[in-house]
This record gives structure tokens, C-alpha cells and sequence, in this order.
């Protein structure tokens, strides 16, 4: 067992961190041992109505923000000032096609790519965490801010 090869190693028993370290694993292991950690009542394989109709709710609304953002997009790239008075073009969608134009020209045209990231995080800063489910806006934000400093750092301006 590798929680007991530990004994014989010369360092854990000297090395606080490591000691502690390793009465930690010894504790996790134990408990995880302990029948009262499992919870072993059944799970149906029904699927709830709620959730499917919720899951087929927000697969329809991407679909529809996608859609509307092909056309959007482009306006936003000629223009990004159009953000402004179209509050109606803040949603998920737009930011994947923006994030997805970024991925189309990174190697060609990087300060151009650099730019629609910049845009993407803009609007993806702006989109309202409450008219998404669970955690979209947040991973959302996250990817457009992460392809933002992956182009300020590619063309050399960080």
C-alpha cells in the first residue's frame, strides 16, 4: 500500500509538509473506505420532463443566438461602435462567432484577431449572468478573456 510505504521513506517523517500531506491522504483514504460516505440508493434512468425540456430550451436558444450572430458579427467587425445602440447583440452567441473569427485569423491577420478578442471581451463582460443557465456567462467570459491575452501575448503587446 502506498500510504504505508511511507514510513520506510526518510524524508516524510522529518518534512512537516509532507507529513501532513500524507495524514491528509490517510484520512481521505479512510473515510472513503467507511460505507456511510456512499450514498447507494437507486437512480432512475427516467429523465426528468423539466430537465430535458430545459436542455432542449437552451440547445434551441443557442441555436437561435448563433444563427442571429452570423449576421451580426460582421457588422460588429466593420463596426465595433454598432455595439452601443444594439443592446439586443450582447448574447453568448455573438461572442462565440467573435471568438470564432478570432480562431480564423490568429495566424494570418493577428492584430485584427487581437482586436475581435478585445471585442469579444467587451461584450462578454456585458452579457447578464441571469439570462443564462448555471455557469455560461462565467465560462464564456473566461474563454474570451483567455483568447484576448493569448493575441496580446502572440503579437508581442502584453
Amino acid at each position: 500500500d502506498l500510504l504505508e510505504e511511507a514510513e520506510e521513506d526518510t524524508h516524510v517523517p522529518v518534512c512537516d509538509t509532507c507529513t501532513g500531506t500524507l495524514q491528509s491522504y490517510r484520512d481521505l483514504s479512510s473515510a472513503l473506505h467507511d460505507n456511510s460516505v456512499w450514498d447507494e440508493r437507486e437512480l432512475s434512468e427516467t429523465a426528468k420532463p423539466e430537465t430535458t425540456n430545459f436542455l432542449r430550451a437552451f440547445a434551441d436558444r443557442t441555436r437561435a443566438e448563433d444563427a442571429a450572430a452570423s449576421a451580426i458579427v460582421p457588422k460588429l467587425i466593420a463596426n465595433p461602435a454598432l455595439i452601443d445602440p444594439h443592446p439586443e447583440w450582447r448574447t453568448a452567441g455573438v461572442v462565440r462567432g467573435l471568438l470564432a473569427i478570432v480562431d480564423d485569423k490568429n495566424f494570418t491577420e493577428p492584430k485584427v484577431a487581437a482586436e475581435i478578442a478585445a471585442l469579444a471581451v467587451q461584450v462578454a463582460d456585458s452579457l447578464e449572468a441571469g439570462q443564462y443557465p448555471f455557469d455560461t456567462v462565467t465560462k464564456l467570459r473566461g474563454k474570451a478573456w483567455r483568447t484576448h491575452a493569448h493575441m496580446l501575448y502572440y503579437v508581442g503587446s502584453y
